[in-house]
């Protein structure tokens, strides 16, 4: 996977296989991976 968007993870939609990991995702690992792009989240996070 590469990423293109700093530390966060975002993979890169112009590759066909950078989202093949979520074809084995659980339900906790959906809710990670929804709260961990939200701007709120990261926001709060930054300032803990």
């Amino acid at each position: 996977m590469r990423l293109t968007h700093g530390t966060v993870g975002w993979p890169t939609w112009r590759d066909e296989r950078s989202c093949d990991y979520t074809l084995h995702l659980t339900r906790r690992s959906w809710a990670w991976e929804f709260l961990r792009r939200n701007s709120a989240f990261q926001h709060d996070l930054a300032r803990a």
